[in-house]
């Protein structure tokens, strides 16, 4: 189960770099309709903020409950997530 939280936190620098990096970009928005109004009321830190503290709980009560998988789960969405944001980035 540790390495499943050592990827989940990884995988969430890599969305928060990856995020911030590609809306620094002209013309880049971001696509999650959620995490834009979050972006909108709190500014892209505060909402990163936000989220990262509301998945760092999900994965806190998972680990509480002793399911992994999911923990695994939550962990490899949020890395597509900044392999996505990484791509966006490679194509200007």
């Amino acid at each position: 189960m540790t390495i499943a939280i050592i990827v989940f936190v990884l995988a969430q620098l890599g969305d928060v770099i990856t995020t911030k990096r590609a809306l620094a970009q002209p013309g880049k928005r971001e696509a999650n309709p959620f995490m834009r109004v979050l972006f909108d009321r709190l500014g892209v830190n505060g909402g990163l903020t936000v989220k990262a503290l509301v998945a760092s709980a999900l994965v806190y009560w998972l680990w509480s409950e002793g399911a992994t998988l999911p923990i695994w789960a939550v962990a490899v969405m949020t890395g597509a997530v900044a392999l996505h944001n990484h791509r966006l980035m490679q194509k200007g």
